[in-house]
């Protein structure tokens, strides 16, 4: 039920205002339902958002992002998918080397 809900429906029902937040829920969701299907949770569910926040981007030199991903709750799954777009957009890094 909640991946066939829109984006609209995510912020207005849910009240979930943020599109890390919603792309967050729709990968969690769309991991599980594989998981059920025999396939086990993707290894990227392994890796929360503190994990990530913390411990990776200091470990690829960038822990001056750490707050932005944090709050952003960028987990493993998140992580994954996040485009040079949504760097720019939604995180606000615009350096090209980073």
């Amino acid at each position: 039920v909640l991946l066939g809900l829109t984006d609209e429906d995510l912020e207005l029902g849910l009240g979930i205002n943020s599109p890390m937040h919603r792309r967050k829920l729709r990968l969690a969701i769309e991991d599980y339902r594989e998981a059920e299907n025999g396939r086990g949770l993707s290894k990227a569910a392994d890796m929360d958002h503190h994990w990530v926040s913390k411990t990776w981007l200091s470990d690829v030199g960038l822990p001056q992002y750490s707050q932005v991903f944090h709050n952003q709750l960028v987990d493993g799954r998140v992580l994954n998918s996040i485009t040079r777009r949504d760097l720019e957009a939604i995180f606000n890094i615009t350096n090209k080397f980073h």
